[in-house]
This record gives structure tokens, C-alpha cells and sequence, in this order.
């Protein structure tokens, strides 16, 4: 999968729509309108899906054009070089960003610098798997209502053991945010989207009204997430595996000894420890120790708590929910909406989003889908 094979995506269609010369095509016409027929539609979507990991609707592809798919390549290629992804021996892309300067603050509440403009509904912003919220830094300045981004890190709340708990401790964060009957919207991203979603079933049954936007996060879809990128027999080798799983952000390790290290230990605050101690016999690129202890504990934790939760086991949401996905999906999901009309009472809006897990949070669409400026079908 991706776009390493002998061809590319754009020559893929081309080759789909009996193309010889993609140099002779209008590269922003839309294929609907370059002698595209149902069929092609079908095998172009197909093709992309099976060979490229490209998820499109049907309408989607009605609208695509060589450009767009041009800039799809041209994106992927980028993110591919970016060591700071975790890629499977598949080059497939984890729902973690690893970061080489880590910006940990304390706060559980980070006030965000948005645009402002107050007679809007009040934000709450989830961060994904390491609870930080510097994630949403860039995306923040595209928002035209006030935000609060509700950070979850193991130095920000106690309760990261368990999504429930969670979502109760951030609950009075919330509320001294709210004025009486405002209604709001809480966005969470990747694991967040879990929190968020408990956060929205506490304050329903408070009679607060609110909406739910997820960027590609659910249940189901995270469980599927961690079961490819860190399966495990027992406690001992999942805790393994997270420590391994992490090594990509140090080129040097050699994961055979680092294994052979961490089965010396049998507890998570021990195998940390090794971990980080070999890491610095080898490296200079671990400055601020505590600042990853906590970062690679929170993303235990946090996998730990994906482990127990089982949304399934309590009440629907009654609030709209709108799940963006991304164009480059990090795995194929059999239902479109990842299995959220499960639960949620009502329909369950997806608006697709270009770019992969790890850089759609930075496509300015997912601003203009919070401020409402999309119109979702």
C-alpha cells in the first residue's frame, strides 16, 4: 500500500479511465466531467481504497480531480519522511505522533487563542492519546468561538486509568464554563473523541444541550487501532510492546537489546526506567527525562483505559454528532461511521477531511466544519 508502487495514484486512474497521456488532461476538471461512467467510478474507488488506503465516497469521486489527486500523492510523500509518525512494518500510520520537543504544561485547562468572538458557543477541546494540548495550537487560531482545551496527560489529571473517570474529572471544568442552558460543542481528536463522547453523556443528563464533532475518533475504530499496532498476550508483553512501538523517534536503537533489557523488569515504572536509561547511554536527544516519562506514561495509561472501556455498556447520546474522517485512513472499517450509531440515538453525520490521522488536524477544514461554515449533507 501507499504510493511507492510501480504506479502512482494519478497514473492509477488514468489507466482506470483508458488515459494514455495525463499531460493532455485538465488537471482541476472533474472526473464526472472527463467521460467518467458509473463503472470506472466503482473501480476507481475500489483502486484506491485496496492500493492506495484512500477511503472516498462516491461523490467524492465525482468531484476529484487529477490536481487533488496530485496534492494527495505530493502529501503522503511528506508524511511518509516524517520520522516522528509511528509506522508498522506495513508503513501503515498509528494514531500517535511522536514529538521530538515535548511542550508539557500543567494545566489542565489551556484557554486557547481563537478568535474570540463571544456571542458564538462555547468550545471544549479533547486532544488525542498523550493528552497534550499544544496539538490543537495551530488549528485554535482558525476558530471563531472561545475555546477551552481540556488536557488529560498523567500530570494533568489522576484518572487516566479509565475513559469514565476521566470524562468526570474534566465534568466541573466544563461547567464552570457554561452559563445556564448554553449550548456548546465539545470536539475530540483520536482517543479524546472517547472522553469526549463520556463528557457529552454526563452533561446530557444535566438537560445541557451540545453538539459532538469527532476527528477520526470512536470507539471501535480505536479499539481496532490498538489491537494492529500494540497486540499483546499478557500485561508483561503489552507494556513491551508501547516501549518498542516508541522507539522510532531514536533511529540508533537496536529493539533486540532493548527487549532483552526490558524483560529483566516486570513492572511499567521499571521497564520505563530501563527504557529511558538506555536511551541516554545511546543518545543525546532526550533533554527534559521527566517530560518523557510522563508522555510515555500517559499513552500506557491511556491504552490501558481503551483496554476497559466499552461504550456499548451505557446509555445513547441524544446530542448530534459529526465524525470527520480522514482521506488516508490508518485502517479500513467495515461500517462508515466507524460503528458510532451504536451510541448515538440519531444519524450520525461523516464529512471526509484530506490528509492521514496524523495531518488532518492541521487542515483548516476542520475549522471551518467547528465554526459551521461547512454544510454537511
Amino acid at each position: 500500500a501507499g504510493f511507492g508502487g510501480i504506479m502512482n495514484v494519478q497514473e492509477a486512474v488514468a489507466n482506470i479511465m483508458g488515459m494514455k497521456d495525463l499531460k493532455t488532461i485538465g488537471q482541476n476538471t472533474p472526473l464526472s466531467e472527463l467521460s467518467m461512467d458509473s463503472m470506472m467510478a466503482v473501480d476507481i474507488k475500489q483502486t484506491l481504497k485496496r492500493e492506495f488506503d484512500i477511503f472516498l465516497t462516491a461523490q467524492d469521486i465525482r468531484k476529484l480531480t487529477f490536481a487533488k489527486l496530485k496534492d494527495m500523492a505530493d502529501k503522503d510523500e511528506r508524511f511518509a519522511e516524517d520520522t516522528n509518525d509511528i509506522v508498522d512494518s506495513e508503513g501503515g500510520k498509528l494514531f500517535i505522533r511522536l514529538i521530538s520537543n515535548l511542550d508539557i504544561k500543567s494545566d489542565i485547562c489551556l484557554e486557547m487563542p481563537t478568535k474570540q468572538e463571544t456571542e458564538r458557543n462555547r468550545i471544549f477541546l479533547l486532544p488525542g492519546i498523550k493528552g497534550c494540548g499544544s496539538i490543537y495550537n495551530s488549528l485554535a487560531l482558525e476558530i471563531k468561538a472561545p475555546a477551552t482545551c481540556l488536557q488529560h496527560g498523567t500530570n494533568n489529571i489522576s484518572t487516566c486509568e479509565s475513559v469514565v473517570q476521566s470524562a468526570a474529572t474534566l465534568l466541573l471544568h466544563i461547567l464552570t464554563r457554561l452559563k445556564d442552558f448554553e449550548e456548546f460543542t465539545i470536539v475530540g481528536y483520536s482517543y479524546g473523541s472517547l472522553i469526549a463522547i463520556e463528557l457529552m453523556r454526563l452533561l446530557e443528563a444535566k438537560s445541557l444541550r451540545g453538539q459532538l464533532i469527532l476527528i477520526d475518533g470512536a470507539p471501535d475504530q480505536m479499539k481496532a487501532l490498538k489491537e494492529q499496532y500494540f497486540p499483546f498476550i499478557n500485561i508483561d508483553e503489552f507494556q513491551n510492546n508501547i516501549l518498542l512501538g516508541l522507539t522510532d523517534l531514536f533511529s540508533t536503537l537496536d529493539s533486540t537489546m532493548i527487549l532483552i533489557e526490558l524483560s529483566k523488569y516486570k513492572t511499567w515504572e521499571e521497564k520505563l526506567n530501563a527504557f529511558i536509561e538506555y536511551i541516554l547511554t545511546i543518545s543525546t536527544q532526550l533533554p527534559f527525562v521527566e517530560n518523557y516519562k510522563i508522555y510515555y506514561t500517559t499513552i500506557y495509561k491511556h491504552l490501558m483505559a481503551l483496554q476497559e472501556y466499552d461504550a456499548s455498556l451505557l446509555p445513547p447520546l441524544k446530542s448530534s454528532i459529526v465524525l470527520l474522517k480522514p482521506t488516508f485512513a490508518s485502517l479500513s472499517s467495515a461500517e462508515e461511521d466507524y460503528g458510532l450509531s451504536m451510541v448515538a440515538e440519531g444519524r450520525v453525520q461523516v464529512h471526509y477531511i484530506e490528509g492521514s490521522h496524523i495531518t488532518m488536524i492541521e487542515n483548516n477544514e476542520v475549522a471551518d466544519v467547528i465554526n459551521g461554515d461547512v454544510v454537511l449533507s
